[in-house]
């Protein structure tokens, strides 16, 4: 009968029950309605033109009935590829096309939206010399002379499928395809642009026609043509300065309007988007502003304003150095020589906007690009100078612009040997240097263990060579014991010579190392300086500890990319042309969600189903709706919709209060609107790699599985498998990137083999001198080589080799000062005349002139080795894409996507979502903010910890750092609207669930009033062993010192103090391992904690297997239970039971039992890390059902945040200088500690001192003295 009904009910479909029952005239049968969805919806208008639907199977709209745009979808392999065939062949033909060229621009259309080796080959063909004589016949035509009919005509069917062409959205964000993209774009703007003005000219008269009456095929073409302009206008430099483009983007702006058709109004935003990006590369504004400012009252305040010489020119006009330039994307980003000499201070942008030398968007980067080089690169150049000034002898060095503080190892007379140029890799190259001096007395296996120990010279390690010379080149340490990070042999390869290369244990140390920047001086300096055997100078390898290029090369690359591109979004929050603290910002929706029509479905969130949500107009009652039917409080509910319907959403997480599980919650929701909305794969961001491994489990916890993770720095085995690198070799190549991957390497073999063998000639001094001579200077070639004959016709005899005659000659000669210049001496006639130091300047002379062609041919060979290279990544970024493109969640870490970012940027990812954003670098987050992000959402605290930065010049702690405040997060600067910004409206989250209210009362009180507690806190349980759960222990031992060359702190008494009480904890046999956290601010603490406690051994409970722990293999010495251990029990270190960490390293950790040691106790009241409130927040809000402080608190209380803390901690009596520990058999004893040994006099088991009441479970009495349960149950003795 079901089928025999008229139609589905709508009622039943949507609701899964009707008030008809079976006497409903309407059939309840929806699973045809599911097997038919396309047929049953609404057709799609876009699908209905002749161009078809660009949303493809994605779009909301039926496709059923749609002709021959659904029959290709269904074409079989065979039948694509006779029409490609068919295709190519049209496009080779030399005759005119005539009345077809529309049908073959339509097939090329049509092919384009295929598959992606159809597309490829589509693309690569009307990129040839045929393809464009064919687009040439397209715009060559008299568009002008044309009536308004045949214009319509040429309009529709000729240039609107060509333009859909190149379009297409995998054609504009193929890496791959940019090159022949490029040369179409760059044809169609023609010589002087004068071809592209006059095929926009008739384009745009096209749309004006069609403009009365928009329809879905007027916004079809309306999109298609923005996309190829904003295309030529980027890939030709000149349009951005001709005004007539200005003209036509002036023109077709006013063609985009809001339709009430959800599909024309989809092809609105498009068309929004590619206009944006067109007159930011114009320079003439934007159209779409997210937000519209309401200002305040103007107040002026008078400002006392420094002359500050900007950068490019002093105040005398000229640069500081030969790296001083006015636009980021002219600085090399490693310092040069001259830099690094430089007398003068480097420019830095200050935070107030009005002092920049650019404003806007390019002035927010140059200052970030120069703020965070000088942070990184700053302390390397200041370094470099300190040895360059050693090496010269020049006394003390300067300390001018000195404020670095980083360590240094300095190795001497380095000597570059065998350069080889690797066909994937580029130049490396083998450093010797002398073995330090205190391991020459070692033997040679002591030697290696020192250097294993020391963890010098480690792969990817940052070093620099200097020579008295004046000659600097920064270098990175190759892998060369680890075989997965060295390149693999193929066959044919020639053998390595950097095998087997003896390495640190003979008198001569050798790495393998490669320049950083492959430019002309660096390689010169590699090949020349540094490869001399006989130098008459200091040379040193200079080694930076703990640098590693990746952390910071990436980002500033990134921004230097940003610049030059000019496409970061959201210029309007970033930097407003107006702004002030007293604007009142009003942000609206996402693009995306402004569509007509558009709802986020919260389906994946809530109870009940159809819960859905409109992000125009957030109301009272929206929240209230959510909260009900989803497991979200009101703030986390609050939260969750406002960041839906914000464009930029902020969302502030005060300790505890469930950022991550909100966050989680957001993407659940974004990943359920994907298809949608086209969202494209979410990006989730973090700083660390830890944090990302995090975030992402959590998502897998929530069933979202269609993950991929980038970067290889992941300790996470449940993500192993969702890595790029894993998931992409289960893809293969198409035909034509195997074809160009091949050719590709091919090439880049050749030119590898080509530069080797310039290296070889570089290598041999004689020959090259030879040969310089033979072609220069034939009499001096004669006399130091040849045959030659005397005036008498007597023949003079040489003897010995080439390299002999030439060294007899060099190292001969008088022992006398001379100034001739080395012009005066090239042109002597007898080379035998010349004294020693002659003969040695024009040696150099010769060497100089004699490398320098071969120099230049060298580096014209890495020009077109280094544009291989870029073409093969793109080959492999095709791959990586069509992996991308799958996924619904993306997940990397900052420095990852800045390393990624080329790959990324062509992603249509419309969603940014970053946690912990207060601790993220703005310039970090500025490279995460893709053009194609419509929606970003940043959760964090910015009440917590600041970004971490090098230089203590540049943050705010530092009085004259304010001024930069480099540690300003854009999450801070956006809630505060600090540095002259603009303050956007952010939620906040107020219920925290993990500390105990008396706990949370400290960060209450001082940081944030509304924080409620929820009703789970109120029942954590006391701490086991101790009469208070909340306690500072005040006392007044001293503090020492890390001595000159650190600026770490210890205190030995804390050190004793809290692994006694870390001790008593664990004898409790209540915390499992890790149950107990250790924080300290100073690393010198850190370290003397776990040694100390490493040195400490009690019994441990934990709920692992015996064997394995057994496994472990630990001491059995040291103070032990006194009697045999029991199954299910293990004994180990007290750091092994524990987790001891600093406080920088623990935000967004948690532990039952916080022990915190603040290690500072001077007289001059100095706490140094301990003196900010977002550290100290940190340090008080990690706690669930205890903390006990450890500290002087006459050091801290002249601190603001800390004088509240120790009134509230009086107040409550949670403050002395006695500590009360709780037997919890013998609740009456009073137990108050103030020094260490006080735990074992007074409980030496963890309980107190009474023996133990209970028998053992074979009878015996217990021996101890009173102690836990759990260690009771643990003992046995041996019965006969």
């Amino acid at each position: 009968m079901e089928r025999n009904r008229r139609g589905v009910c709508h009622a039943f479909q949507k609701h899964g029950k009707c008030r008809f029952g079976a006497q409903c005239k309407f059939s309840h049968d929806t699973s045809a309605t599911n097997q038919e969805h396309n047929s049953n919806s609404r057709p799609c208008r876009l699908f209905s033109t002749s161009q078809g639907c660009k949303y493809g199977t994605a779009c909301k709209f039926s496709h059923d009935g749609a002709g021959k745009q659904h029959d290709n979808l269904a074409r079989d392999d065979d039948t694509v590829s006779h029409e490609l065939d068919t295709w190519k062949k049209e496009v080779t033909q030399r005759q005119p096309l005539g009345f077809g060229l529309g049908r073959f621009f339509d097939q090329a259309l049509q092919l384009v939206n295929l598959e992606n080796a159809c597309r490829q080959d589509v693309i690569r063909s009307l990129a040839s010399d045929r393809g464009l004589n064919k687009v040439l016949e397209l715009v060559s035509q008299n568009f002008r002379g044309m009536s308004e009919k045949a214009m319509k005509h040429a309009f529709s069917t000729q240039i609107v499928p060509f333009f859909r062409a190149l379009s297409e959205e995998h054609v504009m964000s193929s890496p791959l395809l940019e090159r022949h993209l490029g040369d179409i774009c760059l044809f169609l703007y023609g010589v002087g642009g004068t071809r592209g003005e006059k095929l926009f000219a008739a384009v745009i008269q096209a749309l004006t026609a069609m403009m009365p009456e928009p329809n879905i095929a007027f916004f079809t073409s309306l999109e298609a043509t923005l996309a190829v302009l904003s295309k030529v206008i980027e890939f030709a430099s000149t349009a951005k300065v001709t005004p007539i483009y200005e003209a036509y983007a002036t023109t077709l702006a006013a063609m985009v309007t809001p339709q009430v058709d959800e599909a024309a109004d989809l092809l609105r935003c498009q068309s929004e988007k590619h206009l944006d990006s067109i007159n930011k590369r114009l320079g003439i504004g934007k159209v779409i502003r997210n937000i519209t400012n309401v200002q305040g009252p103007d107040v002026e305040r008078p400002v006392f304003a420094l002359q500050r010489s900007h950068p490019g020119r002093l105040v005398n006009g000229s640069p500081r150095h030969d790296n001083d330039f006015e636009s980021i994307e002219d600085i090399q980003i490693m310092p040069t020589s001259e830099e690094i000499q430089s007398i003068h201070a480097e420019y830095l942008p200050l935070q107030d906007p009005s002092s920049w030398h650019k404003q806007g968007i390019p002035g927010l980067l140059d200052r970030h690009f120069r703020l965070l080089r000088e942070d990184t690169i700053g302390q390397l150049r200041d370094s470099a100078r300190i040895e360059l000034e050693a090496l010269q002898g020049a006394g003390p060095p300067r300390a001018h612009g000195s404020n670095s503080s980083l360590k240094k190892h300095t190795y001497h007379n380095a000597l570059v040997e065998l350069p080889k140029f690797d066909p994937l890799r580029g130049l490396e190259f083998v450093v010797s240097f002398d073995q330090p001096p205190e391991l020459l007395p070692r033997s040679r296996r002591k030697r290696q263990e020192w250097w294993t120990d020391s963890k010098r010279l480690e792969g990817d390690a940052l070093i620099c060579l200097i020579s008295s010379t004046q000659a600097v080149v920064f270098c990175s340490v190759c892998f060369p014991d680890d075989p997965s990070r060295r390149p693999k042999r193929e066959d044919g390869d020639a053998p390595d010579p950097h095998n087997n290369v003896p390495s640190n244990v003979e008198d001569r140390v050798r790495v393998i190392a490669r320049p950083v920047e492959m430019s002309e001086e660096s390689i010169g300096h590699i090949l020349g300086t540094f490869s001399q055997t006989h130098f008459q100078g200091g040379r040193s390898l200079v080694e930076f500890p703990g640098v590693l290029l990746p952390a910071f090369l990436p980002a500033l690359k990134a921004l230097k990319a940003i610049s030059k591109k000019n496409d970061l979004p959201f210029s309007d929050f970033l930097a407003p042309s107006q702004a002030g603290e007293a604007d009142e910002i009003i942000v609206l929706p996402p693009v995306y969600a402004r569509r007509a029509g558009f709802r986020f479905s919260l389906d994946s969130i809530t109870q009940d189903k159809n819960h859905s949500f409109d992000p125009s107009g957030l109301k009272r009652s929206d929240i209230e709706n959510l909260q009900k039917t989803s497991a979200l409080d009101e703030t986390q509910a609050s939260a969750l919709l406002s960041s839906l319907s914000r464009s930029f959403a902020l969302i502030q997480g005060p300790p505890g209060t469930g950022k991550s599980y909100t966050g989680v919650a957001l993407v659940k929701t974004l990943v359920s609107n994907r298809k949608t909305g086209n969202l494209g794969p979410i990006l989730v961001v973090t700083f660390t790699n830890h944090a990302l491994d995090q975030s992402l489990e959590h998502l897998l916890d929530q069933g979202i599985t269609q993950i991929v993770r980038l970067g290889s720095r992941s300790k996470s085995e449940r993500l192993t498998d969702l890595n790029l690198r894993k998931v992409a070799e289960k893809a293969g190549k198409t035909k034509v990137e195997k074809s160009e991957y091949g050719k590709t390497r091919g090439q880049m073999k050749d030119e590898a083999r080509a530069i080797t063998e310039h290296l070889k000639e570089m290598t041999h001094g004689t020959l090259i001198i030879r040969k310089y001579l033979a072609r220069n200077n034939v009499r001096h070639d004669a006399q130091l080589f040849a045959i030659e004959v005397d005036k008498e016709g007597f023949k003079k005899v040489r003897h010995g080799s080439l390299e002999d005659r030439l060294r007899a000659w060099l190292h001969g000669g008088r022992q006398i000062h001379s100034n001739l210049p080395t012009q005066a001496i090239t042109g002597v006639d007898d080379l035998y005349d010349l004294s020693h130091v002659e003969r040695r300047k024009l040696y150099n002379h010769w060497l100089r002139r004699a490398k320098k062609p071969v120099l230049d041919a060298i580096m014209d060979r890495v020009e077109q080795f280094e544009d291989l290279r870029s073409n093969l990544d793109n080959i492999r970024n095709e791959l990586d894409l069509r992996v991308l493109a799958q996924a619904e969640v993306i997940g990397v870490t900052t420095s990852g996507l800045a390393r990624n970012l080329g790959l990324l940027r062509r992603l249509p990812s419309k969603i940014l979502l970053c946690e912990e954003a207060g601790e993220v670098l703005e310039s970090h987050l500025l490279t995460a903010l893709l053009p194609s992000v419509e929606h970003a959402i940043l959760i964090g605290d910015h009440l917590q910890l600041r970004p971490h930065v090098q230089c203590y010049e540049l943050s705010q702690e530092s009085v004259q750092g304010r001024q930069y405040a480099l540690d300003t997060s854009l999450f801070e600067r956006l809630v505060d609207a600090a540095g002259g910004g603009v303050r956007l409206p952010f939620s906040r989250l107020d219920t925290q669930r993990r500390m105990h209210p008396s706990i949370s009362e400290l960060v209450r009180s001082t940081l944030y009033p509304t924080l409620s507690d929820a009703s789970s806190t109120l029942v954590h349980p006391e701490v086991t062993g101790m009469r208070k759960r909340l306690f500072w222990l005040d006392h007044q031992y001293p503090e020492s010192h890390g001595g000159l060359q650190s600026t770490s702190h210890t205190n030995d008494y804390e050190v004793e103090m809290t692994t006694a009480l870390v001790s008593h904890l664990i004898k409790q046999g209540t915390y499992k391992p890790e149950a107990i956290a250790v924080l300290t601010p100073y690393l010198g603490q850190l370290r003397k904690l776990r040694l100390r406690m490493q040195s400490s051994f009690e019994v441990l409970l934990d709920d692992r297997d015996v064997k394995s722990l057994q496994d472990e293999g630990l001491d059995d010495g040291g103070a032990q239970s006194r009697a045999p251990l029991a199954p299910g029990v293990q004994k180990g270190s007290i750091a092994s039971a524990v987790r001891i960490a600093t406080v920088d390293n623990f935000q967004g950790e948690e532990a039952e039992v916080v022990v915190i040691s603040l290690v500072r106790s001077n007289k001059e009241q100095k706490c140094g890390f301990l003196r900010t409130s977002n550290r100290i927040n940190v340090l008080l809000s990690r706690a669930k059902n205890g903390m006990f402080i450890i500290g002087n608190s006459a050091t801290t209380q002249h601190i603001p945040m800390w004088t509240e803390v120790l009134q509230l901690l009086q107040m409550n009596g949670n403050f002395g200088d006695a500590l009360e520990l709780a037997c919890p058999r013998h609740i009456a004893d009073d137990m108050r500690v103030t020094e260490p040994d006080d735990f074992i006099r007074l409980a030496p088991d963890g309980g107190c001192v009474l023996p133990c009441t209970q028998r053992l479970g074979c009878g015996h009495h217990c021996t101890s003295r009173c102690h836990s349960q759990a260690l009771h149950d643990a003992v046995r003795v041996l019965c006969s």
